[in-house]
């Protein structure tokens, strides 16, 4: 070959190294891409809240080593939306930004002032000494509402519908629990032991929780989005997760029971779920 065709290929072979002749391709894996021009994708919830998938599960206990007051039987649920969740109950001092307007709900006292925290002295603390009325208030105030007990549940118990929102064996440690001492629970996320594998903190223990239904006695069916009873035909509202005076029977994932809506207690808090975005 002449060495002036040798020439000109060795030319043209560099300026394809450096992608400066035109009619070269590049190979190169790290050449700059064209950005797009597609904004980044919405997180479905808030970083306060955690999303949950829909589906099908089972609510309530088919362990007969664990006695859950008011988990059986045991039935399917379905519930066809996913939903946001908080992480943890709602504080004291996230419950102060709440204007007197709108969540101050004509209500009966069941507790002494002296059990009830504040946002001024314990403001990680979980909101207790709340009605549900309030709750609902605070939720609805917020844009979002109170759980269904189907959807605390499913939250607290995971896919693998466990006892316990940590796993199927009773750990004293992993939450505030049967202490008839205190008089107050702990700051919220004080127990990351019980967190549930999702990252839900507090489930069981510290405070129960009030859920949107009211309360009656579970059956066989297999519910479609249960939300309990109509408005009238219960005195109840359901409370779950039990408080930090609670026997580890009553802080399943599936132990239920009712308290008049109008009761504040101190025991007793809540959080909040919301539709993703």
């Amino acid at each position: 070959m002449p060495s002036s065709i040798m020439l000109r290929l060795g030319v043209q072979l560099a300026l394809c190294a450096g992608l400066a002749y035109a009619g070269c391709t590049s190979t190169n894996p790290e050449a700059p891409r064209t950005p797009s021009a597609e904004a980044p994708a919405l997180a479905p919830c808030p970083d306060t809240m955690l999303y949950v998938e829909a589906g099908t599960f089972t609510v309530g206990t088919t362990s007969q080593a664990s006695f859950a007051p008011g988990g059986r039987p045991s039935h399917r649920v379905t519930l066809t939306s996913a939903y946001c969740i908080d992480r943890t109950e709602v504080t004291t001092s996230e419950y102060a930004s709440c204007t007197a307007a709108a969540c101050n709900v004509a209500t009966v006292d069941g507790a002494a002032e002296g059990d009830c925290v504040r946002a001024a002295t314990h403001p990680r603390h979980p909101r207790n000494c709340v009605s549900w009325f309030e709750a609902n208030a605070f939720c609805e105030w917020r844009g979002a509402r109170l759980p269904t007990e189907a959807e605390w549940e499913h939250a607290a118990r995971g896919v693998q519908e466990s006892d316990y929102p940590w796993g199927q064996d009773w750990i004293e440690v992993r939450n505030l629990a049967m202490d008839q001492t205190i008089r107050i629970p702990e700051p919220v996320g004080s127990f990351p032991a019980g967190r549930t594998p999702t990252g839900l903190e507090d489930m069981v223990g510290n405070v129960a929780e009030w859920m949107l239904d009211w309360y009656s006695d579970y059956g066989p069916e297999h519910l479609v989005d249960p939300q309990g009873p109509a408005s009238g035909t219960a005195t109840a509202r359901v409370v779950r997760g039990g408080g930090f005076d609670g026997l580890p029977e009553f802080l399943t994932a599936t132990a239920r029971r009712g308290h008049a809506p109008d009761w504040r207690l101190n025991y007793v808090g809540f959080r909040c779920v919301a539709t993703p975005r």
